[in-house]
């Protein structure tokens, strides 16, 4: 929370507007969703062969 609002105050400082604030932080957004979905599904992964493990144990 602290790195946003000392983010969008600087940004509004030099330019006078919020509109870069919005712009970056839309591309971190984005940024972060393109990371996330594939180490969803790395988890997801690692997770079945989790539970084969388990059960080729049990």
């Amino acid at each position: 929370m602290t790195f946003g609002s000392i983010t969008v105050a600087t940004l509004f400082d030099r330019t006078g507007s919020y509109q870069p604030a919005w712009l970056l932080f839309l591309v971190l957004a984005a940024a972060v969703l393109v990371l996330w979905l594939p180490a969803l599904k790395l988890s997801q992964k690692y997770l079945i062969k989790q539970k084969e493990r388990e059960d080729v144990h049990a």
